[in-house]
């Protein structure tokens, strides 16, 4: 029997979401040989698909084979590149597999290259691979492979896919620094607490003097965290793993938690505006690609993470479909800012959406770059600060009994 590639698909279980004939959001799973035949199924249900992707592999082979996102931006970025060139698109395959450096990513290049050869469009061949391609990407590959403009459809998702790469780590960054310094400062006051203090207390309980009331404190505290401090750690982490399954499992959960996240201060207008400017740059390329407005919101709410923004989406989809105008859609969404609803109204009177999202698109990323600099310059001094009160309160609670016996002496 001949062995299968790791990269076939067979008998794959594939996660979807769409829109039912209702309009109405719906997902599920469903078991097919291919993304190919799973999509034509879903379709024969009626179902307008937004996302599909098969779920992932817990085989620990599997596991090795698998792809860098790195290397998936670095394929679209060469892949646009090479086009540009006048490169045929088979020729442009070989080049970016004889410069693979892994044997993941050769054997991956290696299938998608055959596939091409045999005559498979590139956007057929990608939607093999939805945990690497997006239904998005997909959608316009195959859009400039119908308009005969795959090279410059190339370059606009080579340019966005970079934009969106730069705009995560930006979020990231203000996330990464706190939470090692954090977890560096509650290491380090627990390691005070339940090694160092109980030292000083020994020595303290020799001098058969009462101690100050700060010293007692701190004391209580060092006994209680070494006591319960597994106890306390444990139900930590139970908290955050419940709190994890209830985002992925339960959709009213991950709603409220969702609107949680857009409420809270700073963070929160980080966040709202990151995916302002991640939509409008989204629908400025698919209406670049010539896709219908209700077909680009579909791929819209199918790449937007934040559940409330998602469900906003599938409002404005709807109100268009009704008749509506874009920028009447979004205002009654009450989800965008001021002046994004005044440059959509500006580009769908003048004829220049597509222009005005991007220039939207711009500003809000720029405002982002703005902010997070902004807030980890902030950030820095003071969790410095709030790290030298804590473990110099501890130090202190500790010498307070000697500086007093020095006094008395």
């Amino acid at each position: 029997m001949q062995r299968r590639s790791i990269f076939e698909n067979a008998q794959n279980t594939y996660h979807w979401r769409g829109l039912n004939v209702n309009g109405k959001r719906v997902e599920g799973e469903l078991k097919a040989d291919s993304l190919g035949i799973a999509q034509k199924e879903l379709e024969k249900q009626g179902i307008l698909l937004l996302q599909i992707r098969a779920k992932k592999n817990s085989n620990f082979f599997a596991f090795k084979q698998k792809v860098s996102c790195k290397f998936i931006l670095d394929f679209g970025q060469q892949l646009s590149t090479l086009t540009s060139a006048s490169i045929p698109i088979t020729a442009a395959l070989g080049i970016i597999q004889n410069s693979c450096s892994n044997n993941a990513a050769r054997s991956f290049m290696t299938h998608i290259k055959s596939e091409v050869e045999k005559g498979k469009p590139l956007s057929a061949v990608l939607q093999q691979y939805p945990c690497y391609f997006n239904t998005l990407f997909c959608n316009l590959v195959k859009a400039g492979e119908h308009s005969g403009a795959l090279e410059v459809m190339l370059k606009y998702l080579a340019a966005y896919n970079e934009k969106m790469a730069q705009q995560q780590q930006k979020i990231k960054k203000i996330l990464l620094y706190p939470s090692i310094v954090m977890l560096v400062a509650v290491a380090l006051t627990t390691v005070l607490l339940v090694f160092v203090i109980p030292q000083f207390q020994a020595m303290f309980a020799s001098f058969g003097a009462t101690l100050p009331l700060y010293t007692q404190f701190i004391i209580q505290l060092a006994f209680f965290v070494k006591i319960r401090g597994w106890l306390i750690l444990s139900m930590v982490t139970f908290l955050l793993l419940v709190v994890v399954w209830a985002r992925k499992k339960k959709p009213a959960f991950k709603i409220m938690s969702d609107r949680i996240m857009l409420k809270l201060p700073y963070f929160g207008v980080v966040v709202q505006k990151a995916i302002v400017a991640r939509i409008t740059r989204t629908l400025s390329i698919t209406f670049r690609a010539g896709l219908p407005l209700h077909d680009a919101l579909s791929l819209v709410a199918g790449i937007v993470a934040n559940d409330i923004y998602k469900c906003g989406i599938d409002h404005i989809r709807e109100q268009i479909m009704q008749g509506k105008a874009l920028h009447d859609a979004i205002k009654a969404s009450d989800l965008f800012p001021m002046r994004a609803l005044q440059l959509v109204a500006i580009g769908e009177e003048s004829g220049t959406l597509d222009d005005m999202l991007s220039k939207i698109a711009d500003y809000y990323e720029s405002e982002v770059n703005y902010i997070t600099d902004n807030l980890q310059n902030f950030l820095e001094p003071m969790i410095m600060i709030i790290l030298g009160v804590v473990v110099g309160g501890l130090i202190v609670g500790m010498y307070l009994p000697i500086f007093q016996l020095g006094k008395m002496l």
